[in-house]
């Protein structure tokens, strides 16, 4: 029988592949959760990053810094997202990104070393990956393409639709931030729309 705690999860993953209740008991085995705290740094520059994090509460960023210390926030991660510095967990390398919580929350987290295991165990698991995995680079793709072709407000109006309320969970400077803009133009932008 599958945990109950993993059941978000395991309905995120059921939208691409089925499993047998024998495979939900296998992948339960392998999570653990997490609480987090506001501000709470999940992955920091420069560690190596151990676990793949799957969002059940919360909302959380993922940023880098420049040398005079300038954040650049690449993405948010609320519920039913998955976030870490991808590159640090694939392949062993120090992370060049931060994940941190923006508000308290729980996630799921999975190690490098589970998932090897688990895409072993349980082949489905290969297609729900790929397929997130797809998702993460046609969404980076288009971020940058609309950073090519698009104005700001319409890059604004994108990144209302992808994610709907996020405006009251985190602050305007972080919006700004995403969008690549200062603060006070985004704040001038938005008293145009």
């Amino acid at each position: 029988m599958a945990d109950r705690r993993f059941e978000p999860l395991i309905n995120h993953i059921e939208t691409v592949v089925r499993l047998t209740p024998e495979e939900k008991s296998k992948l339960c085995s392998y999570l653990n959760t997490k609480t987090v705290r506001k501000k709470q740094i999940l992955v920091a520059e420069g560690d190596y990053t151990r676990n793949e994090h799957f969002v059940l509460k919360g909302c959380f960023r993922l940023f880098y810094t420049d040398k005079l210390g300038k954040e650049y926030i690449m993405r948010f991660a609320v519920e039913n997202y998955w976030i870490t510095d991808l590159n640090s967990f694939t392949d062993a390398e120090p992370a060049s990104q931060f994940v941190e919580a923006l508000e308290e929350g729980e996630v799921i987290t999975m190690s490098k070393e589970a998932m090897d295991a688990l895409l072993i165990d349980i082949p489905s698991l290969n297609k729900y990956f790929l397929t997130i995995y797809r998702k993460s680079v046609i969404a980076t793709y288009q971020r940058i393409q609309q950073n090519f072709v698009m104005t700001v407000a319409e890059r604004y109006e994108f990144f209302r639709k992808k994610y709907p309320d996020i405006e009251q969970r985190v602050p305007q400077y972080m919006i700004a931030s995403y969008l690549g803009i200062t603060p006070e133009f985004f704040s001038k932008m938005k008293q145009t729309l």
